[in-house]
């Protein structure tokens, strides 16, 4: 997709994951420096912010007295064998994280409690980037986040949010609208998210959420969002 005009080296750097920027550049480095085959496997973003798994395999194109004057480089979509490989580590994880949640559930003493610790659980043992519980009061349609446990920073403006604001949707509005569990793969493309909170979290290299509906009997009181 890049314009004939544009350095196509600089171009294919450019959009490389921040997250491995450094990686990308040690493959690079080796195969000028060493003069052989190399492979690497790293994530490209694309210009609508969502990512891609790739494998590059590369090697230079010597000329007769045996410089480099060119280098070939393959490069493979490896993002549906690479979602594949991020689900099995999921529900590993999260079987893991099963027996700690359950733990928490027999010995905490109030509701704030039993939010902190699945949280707990799910970032310390499981894994995870992030775990959040926002609960909801209908009588105002607002959500208001009740704990959050991970290195996410989530802005004050997001920790009470209206239902019906176009701007504020996030994967736990998803869930208090249609009362069903939300996956998504992309998290940073999935147009059902407002752009604010797209964006809000784009820094912190997240990819996949899902999120759960809470019910206290018949009643959709919370939602816990689970960010890899």
């Amino acid at each position: 997709g890049a314009d004939e005009s544009v350095d196509l080296v600089a171009y294919w750097l450019s959009h490389v994951h921040p997250q491995d920027a450094a990686a990308v550049d040690r493959y690079w480095n080796a195969m000028r420096s060493t003069g052989g085959y190399v492979q690497s496997r790293y994530r490209l973003v694309r210009d609508d912010g969502s990512t891609t798994s790739v494998q590059a395999q590369g090697l230079p194109v010597l000329d007769a007295t045996g410089e480099a004057n060119g280098y070939l480089v393959v490069v493979t979509d490896i993002t549906a064998e690479t979602e594949l490989r991020a689900r099995a580590e999921i529900l590993s994880r999260l079987y893991a994280t099963l027996s700690r949640v359950n733990a928490a559930l027999i010995l905490a003493q109030d509701e704030r409690t039993v939010f902190e610790e699945v949280c707990r659980a799910i970032v310390d043992t499981g894994q995870f980037e992030q775990a959040t519980v926002n609960t909801m009061d209908w009588t105002t349609r607002t959500t208001h986040l009740v704990h959050t446990q991970g290195a996410i920073t989530i802005p004050e403006a997001f920790r009470v949010r209206s239902l019906d604001d176009p701007d504020a949707q996030s994967i736990s509005s998803i869930v208090f609208l249609s009362g069903t569990t939300v996956v998504v793969d992309g998290l940073l493309s999935d147009e059902r998210i407002s752009p604010r909170i797209r964006n809000a979290l784009r820094d912190g290299g997240v990819g996949a959420a899902a999120a759960v509906p809470l019910r206290c009997g018949a009643r959709l009181a919370g939602s816990l969002s689970i960010v890899s």
